[in-house]
């Protein structure tokens, strides 16, 4: 499969083939897209212009046993984006994935989106991460802007459950999360107390 295609000076071409989509199977598929002032087309779009300039992505897909590898290396204006590693399906679930990220201008990117007065500086970040289906590790997660720094390694649990709300919480807060967690909603008697102070 070839396809190249242009809309004004968007391009966008897609070579290869993809065997399956869930899970992903006998991927060989490269894109790639470019446009010279992508700023342009958000205005356009009456969009805020979070970063003028051109805009360059380049994507890989290609088989790894089990897994499919990804490979995807994309820059827009001043930001640039790189994320390697392997997909089990188009989701997060089964991949374990490597990035980094950075931006060289993080006060002009927040004030597109109406936040203003942060200090000028580049924004980076880094790490890795590892999901399943029910939960995301991170590992070597870091953030650095503006002298400060910020680094994060665990487990988050997606489903499987309850996230428990503080104690004395309305038991409106205990259903919502048992809801969220995909678990079965105690009755209103047993949701009040759980959600009743405690009186030793």
């Amino acid at each position: 499969m070839a396809i190249q295609a242009s809309l004004g000076n968007l391009r966008l071409d897609l070579k290869g083939a993809l065997g399956r989509l869930d899970p992903l199977d006998g991927a060989d598929l490269t894109l790639k897209v470019e446009h010279p002032d992508f700023g342009a087309v958000l205005e356009k779009l009456q969009l805020p212009v979070f970063a003028p300039g051109a805009l360059s992505l380049g994507a890989r897909l290609s088989d790894a046993g089990e897994d499919t590898r990804l490979e995807l290396d994309a820059k827009l204006g001043d930001i640039s984006a790189k994320v390697n590693g392997t997909l089990r399906t188009l989701g997060l679930p089964g991949s374990d994935l490597r990035f980094e990220a950075s931006v060289a201008d993080a006060a002009r990117l927040a004030a597109a989106f109406g936040v203003a007065d942060l200090p000028a500086g580049t924004a980076k970040a880094r790490g890795r991460i590892v999901s399943s289906s029910t939960e995301i590790r991170l590992d070597g997660v870091s953030a650095q802007y503006a002298g400060a720094k910020a680094t994060a390694d665990g487990t988050i649990r997606t489903s499987g459950s309850v996230a428990h709300p503080l104690p004395g919480s309305p038991p409106r807060a205990w259903r919502s999360c048992a809801r969220a967690a995909g678990d079965p909603v105690a009755d209103e008697r047993q949701l009040r107390s759980a959600a009743a102070p405690s009186s030793r």
